[in-house]
């Protein structure tokens, strides 16, 4: 877990590693932690990063938290093609 800032804005990040004999996808339960963890941050922006697969479940926290953002292994070069853009 890291804590950045840049521009007076600060974003709370987070890595989930997947580890060899892992569940692929990403645990609801890490999406809670993540969340409550994020909310306790005060940070401006989150942003958890995986290599799993990601549920169905994030696109309904993202719609109701639009300052949280998952970056999951289907979402991975987008962001990196995003970021290389900006």
């Amino acid at each position: 877990t890291y804590m950045a800032r840049k521009g007076g804005v600060s974003t709370f990040v987070r890595n989930i590693a997947h580890g060899q004999g892992d569940h692929p996808e990403l645990d609801e339960g890490d999406i809670r932690v993540f969340s409550a963890e994020f909310a306790q941050s005060k940070a401006d922006r989150g942003l958890l990063v995986t290599a799993k697969y990601a549920p169905y479940a994030i696109y309904e926290r993202e719609k109701l938290e639009p300052r949280i953002q998952f970056v999951s292994r289907e979402r991975l070069q987008r962001f990196v093609d995003r970021m290389a853009t900006t």
